[in-house]
């Protein structure tokens, strides 16, 4: 199967040189899809993939969903689903928009199922496809409590009503999003309106609702698939509690300086922290510019040992306490993130998600040129 793109080629650095890197696990991300997929069985597995696979990058992560089972890989936009199909990507791909009618043209050539939300798109789309050689498949989203994008569930019978004489367009999916999988009652309402919705459409049109928060919800949230993506990445929490999922997501650095400070110095701009030991101090070359959280105390990994950072996080540089592991050198390697710490523990706000962290990844942060299986 081919399709209608320019090939262009995406640099990655070697970390033998890099001051901070980021390396991710990909036999992670394919044995978290493949114990997901068997959790959920016989409902299929839509890999969430979209923003970059949320800062792990979106073509390494996407093969080890296919490699892990994933039936569908859902992305965010037309640039995404171009991206896929340039690595000869030719399995089924969602996208979940919103999107613009300029984009529908080159969607319908790489044969993307669609995600339509409100009638502008669909008129839009059934314009384009009596002009295109193309068959559209798509996903009719339902607004069922999230009040974001989708269709209010007394628009759908005129939508499918509207879709009668359309030859050209096939729907494939129904879905809607979860507002909160921590208020069971409330999933509840938004499955029923969802499987409301559906109950006049063929067998064969599949139902997704559940995201990863949601498989915690029981089977019956599962329908014909699920959309997992913070579990994906062995980031969600809920999930890690049901079954045992694998953080993908390394990021590291190097001590680039170290200075012995007397008890009682201040350390950093004003108002600095006081020291109350004569302490080792490091240098990290990483700071809020490359994406770590200002207000973070860490802890960082130094050979294996969990310490702290001291004061506040610069722009380009960060402070950690080596005192308790003083023979740490210069050009040793610190871990940032992965296995032994997790991003939930580098905020003192107990609202921020996970893959805020991942995705605000900055490009000071390079991304390490070989997929790794360490920790």
């Amino acid at each position: 199967m081919s399709f209608p793109i320019r090939k262009k080629n995406a640099a990655r650095m070697d970390v033998e040189n890099a001051r901070t890197w980021v390396e991710v696990d990909t036999s992670a991300i394919e044995e978290n899809t493949r114990r997901l997929s068997r959790f959920v069985a016989p409902a299929r597995v839509i890999a969430v993939v979209k923003g970059n696979a949320y800062g792990h990058g979106l073509i390494e992560c996407a093969a080890a969903s296919r490699r892990g089972g994933a039936a569908i890989l859902a992305v965010a936009d037309l640039d995404e689903a171009r991206r896929l199909r340039l690595t000869a990507d030719t399995g089924e791909i969602v996208v979940l928009g919103p999107l613009m009618p300029e984009e529908l043209q080159e969607l319908l050539a790489l044969r993307a199922h669609i995600v339509i939300s409100n009638k502008n798109i669909l008129t839009a789309l059934i314009a384009e496809t009596k002009r295109s050689t193309h068959r559209a498949r798509i996903h009719l989203a339902v607004d069922t409590g999230l009040g974001r994008e989708g269709f209010a569930p007394e628009e759908i019978r005129d939508v499918l009503r509207q879709l009668t004489s359309q030859w050209r367009i096939s729907v494939v999916g129904v879905m809607s999003q979860l507002k909160t999988s921590r208020d069971h009652s409330a999933a509840l309402r938004q499955r029923e309106i969802l499987l409301n919705v559906a109950r006049d459409l063929p067998a064969e049109v599949m139902r997704h609702l559940a995201h990863s928060g949601g498989l915690t919800l029981g089977a019956g949230f599962f329908l014909d698939a699920v959309r997992p993506g913070l579990a994906l990445y062995g980031l969600s929490r809920s999930c890690n509690r049901t079954m045992a999922l694998r953080p993908a997501l390394h990021w590291r650095t190097r001590i680039v300086e170290r200075h012995w400070r007397s008890a009682g110095a201040e350390i950093g701009y004003t108002p600095g922290e006081k020291l109350t030991r004569d302490s080792l101090v490091g240098i990290i070359p990483v700071g809020y510019g490359h994406g770590y959280p200002r207000a973070s105390r860490g802890p960082v990994l130094v050979r294996g040992r969990r310490i702290p950072l001291i004061g506040k996080v610069n722009m380009l540089s960060s402070l950690v306490d080596l005192t308790d592991v003083p023979d740490a050198t210069e050009g040793e390697i610190v871990t940032l993130l992965g296995s032994d710490v997790g991003p939930a523990e580098l905020f003192s706000d107990a609202h921020v998600i996970p893959n805020l962290f991942t995705c605000g990844l900055t490009s000071m942060v390079q991304r390490s040129n070989h997929h790794v299986n360490q920790v």
